[in-house]
């Protein structure tokens, strides 16, 4: 979903292939988080979201900002999300990505403790 021409031109440096994923009108140009889950189950490696978008000025909530997040961390898709416009919401707190991807975070270093316990006890297990 990148918004910018800049991060398609960057992108297009490194020889990667793009697609756009269109906010559709009769949806007031609004995410529907679970058809781009759904669309990204195709094989996707990198997410770019503007949030809120320009020009729509659609912004993300955090439910479905922490939705998404989780569904590309399961996935491996890297997310980048642009606030440049974040400033311009009128509650930015109820739209910034920052709690989500600190969440997102802990979540991840979670996970990496428990399997680096597992690793560990496997490795016990199999010295004895």
């Amino acid at each position: 979903m990148t918004t910018y021409s800049e991060y398609s031109r960057e992108l297009s440096f490194s020889g990667s292939t793009q697609e756009y994923y269109h906010l559709q009108e009769e949806r007031n140009f609004s995410l529907d988080v679970d058809d781009l889950c759904k669309t990204l189950e195709k094989g996707y490696d990198f997410l770019i979201i503007c949030n809120p978008n320009n020009p729509t000025s659609s912004a993300i909530m955090q439910e479905d900002l922490r939705k998404l997040i989780a569904f590309c961390s399961g996935k491996n898709i890297f997310v980048m999300i642009d606030e440049t416009y974040v400033e311009f919401a009128p509650d930015i707190n109820a739209v910034t990505a920052v709690p989500a991807a600190n969440q997102a975070a802990r979540d991840a270093q979670a996970k990496k403790r428990v399997i680096r316990r597992i690793l560990w006890q496997n490795r016990m297990f199999f010295q004895m």
